[in-house]
């Protein structure tokens, strides 16, 4: 209902397909997200991760025009990432979105019973605000991820924490901005990464190749329907809104 989006299944079983596909010497990622669940994006890391280690194949990331917060989160252990000119990258930072009705519903005399087995049941509740506990759990938890996001892009560019924690907080670069701050590796398009890919995969210049592609799987005819809001690292305000799984 939210329009297209990537979930972590059918993107790690695209990526299995691609690295396990016999005479494939390099796998190109092709990514256009301006993020989502934080869980998801973990899960595709590290999906990219144990690959490359399996099978011992190159990953090349190719940006498109958005690759930003979970979108740069799942491309920043590959060997090389490309992104286009005017690609937004970056936004390296974590948001938890809870909305509330209790306002709404006492305004209208709308009761909600509830049924709870401890104090942070109610946590994701929509028939509630906040109290100051959860809202410090909220914050705890954000932190929490945050920093784990930092040190995941530090380590899978070996970057010091320093300097990725100077480019993080959430902030968007275009292109040579992310550059210039060693989030990405060059500047091109989908061609570009491509021959990247056919130079670090060791193929002869004078080898013909054909690119094999593995896209999105066909959509089913009743997409799920979103549910609660998850935490999610980051967004993109032109982006519409979408199911965070």
């Amino acid at each position: 209902l939210g329009g297209p989006y990537m979930g972590d299944q059918s993107v790690v079983a695209q990526l299995e397909s691609a690295f396990h596909a016999p005479g494939v010497k390099a796998v190109v990622l092709r990514i256009e997200s301006p993020g989502g669940s934080g869980l998801a994006s973990n899960l595709i890391d590290h999906a990219v991760q144990r690959l490359k280690r399996e099978t011992g194949k190159p990953v090349i990331v190719s940006m498109g025009s958005v690759a930003g917060s979970g979108g740069y989160y799942i491309a920043c252990h590959a060997d090389h990432i490309w992104a286009d000119r005017h690609t937004r990258t970056g936004s390296i930072g974590v948001l938890f979105v809870k909305p509330s009705f209790e306002g709404f519903y006492a305004k209208h005399h709308i009761r909600e019973d509830d049924f709870e087995r401890g104090d942070g049941m109610a946590g994701v509740s929509q028939g509630r605000d906040w109290d100051r506990a959860m809202q410090a759990t909220a914050d705890s938890s954000i932190t929490h991820y945050y920093e784990h996001f930092v040190a995941k892009v530090a380590d899978g560019r070996h970057l010091p924490i320093a300097d990725v924690r100077e480019a993080a907080q959430g902030r968007v670069w275009l292109a040579q901005d992310a550059l210039d701050r060693k989030l990405i590796d060059c500047i091109g398009g989908l061609e570009a990464a491509l021959a990247d890919a056919r130079r670090i995969g060791g193929i002869p210049r004078r080898e013909n190749i054909r690119p094999v592609e593995i896209g999105r799987p066909p959509p089913r005819l009743a997409p799920p329907l979103p549910g609660h809001s998850l935490p999610r690292a980051g967004h993109d305000p032109s982006a519409r809104p979408r199911p965070t799984r």
